[in-house]
C-alpha cells in the first residue's frame, strides 16, 4: 500500500516539496506503507511533466511544474544524502527551506 495521490499535501504543496520528495525518496517509518519510498533519477523535464500531470489529475489543481524549478530543487538539495522522513515533509510542509535544514542537520548527526 502506498499513499494516495489524491488531494495529497506532500504532492499539492510548495512544488520544491514534491521535487524533493521524488528525487530524495522516503524512508520506511512505521508499518503505514509497504515499503520506502527510492528515490528517483529523472531529467528535469521528465520529472516536470510527471510531477506536473500528478498535480493537476485525480481531483488536484495545484498546476505545473518547470524544469527550471527541478533543476533549482536538484541543486539546493545537492547535499542531501539521506531519504526524507515523512514527519519531516509533513511538519514543513509551507517551509521547503526550514525542511532542507532539517534533513541537512539529521544527515549531519548522522555523519552522513
Amino acid at each position: 500500500m502506498a499513499p494516495t495521490l489524491w488531494q495529497s499535501d506532500l504532492l499539492n504543496s510548495d512544488p520544491s516539496i514534491a521535487i524533493a520528495l521524488v528525487l530524495k525518496g522516503i524512508e520506511k517509518e512505521n508499518q503505514d506503507y509497504a515499503s520506502f519510498m527510492a528515490p528517483v533519477a529523472m531529467s528535469p523535464s521528465l520529472l516536470a511533466r510527471a510531477l506536473s500531470h500528478a498535480r493537476t489529475s485525480w481531483g488536484n489543481e495545484s498546476g505545473a511544474v518547470s524544469e527550471e524549478q527541478v533543476r533549482a530543487v536538484r541543486k539546493t538539495w545537492s547535499e542531501v544524502r539521506t531519504p526524507l522522513r515523512r514527519a519531516e515533509l509533513e511538519a514543513y510542509l509551507k517551509d521547503p527551506d526550514a525542511l532542507l535544514r532539517a534533513v541537512l542537520e539529521r544527515q549531519s548527526a548522522a555523519g552522513k
